[in-house]
């Protein structure tokens, strides 16, 4: 990743796929593009790496709009209990307080930008995630990962709807 300073306060940030640090959360990897202390607290995105068969339970954060931008692969999304395809190309924008989650039900892994309004909410994959390395291959999920993400979204104010253990 680079940067190059702009105006007092702002500088242009550039990064090509895959590049950033990254986390892996509930089996899949979450790579920062743009954090909210680089853009002060209006958004941050990352760029996700969906491995077949996983994503994320249904959930509903109550501070943050979400976007995202499907840029490889096919996710089935449930909106508002409303199921949205999403091939390579898609955009959704969800507005805080709707239900949603994905899964990746293809046998390809699936890449996609995650865009959080305001900023803060990629701070959950810090706390919730476990580290990566450049050349880690994948790194499945554990009931324990799971147990981290409900245990640290609600200082987020984050809810999640996953079946309980």
């Amino acid at each position: 990743m680079s940067t190059v300073e702009a105006e007092p306060g702002g500088e242009l940030i550039t990064a090509a796929p895959r590049e950033g640090r990254s986390v892996w959360l509930l089996g899949d990897r979450y790579t920062y593009k743009v954090t909210g202390k680089q853009t002060g607290g209006a958004y941050g995105t990352v760029e996700a790496e969906i491995y077949p068969g996983s994503g994320v339970p249904l959930h509903i954060h109550h501070r943050e709009d979400e976007s995202f931008y499907v840029l490889d692969g096919e996710l089935e999304f449930v909106c508002g209990g409303r199921p949205f395809p999403a091939k390579a190309g898609a955009f959704l924008h969800v507005p805080k307080g709707m239900l949603h989650a994905f899964k990746n039900v293809t046998g390809s892994v699936a890449r996609l930008l995650v865009t959080y309004s305001p900023a803060g909410h990629e701070q959950l994959f810090e706390r919730a995630g476990r580290p990566a390395s450049p050349g880690d291959t994948r790194m499945p999920g554990t009931p324990d990962d799971l147990k981290r993400l409900i245990d640290c979204a609600p200082e987020f104010n984050l809810e999640i709807r996953a079946p309980q253990a």
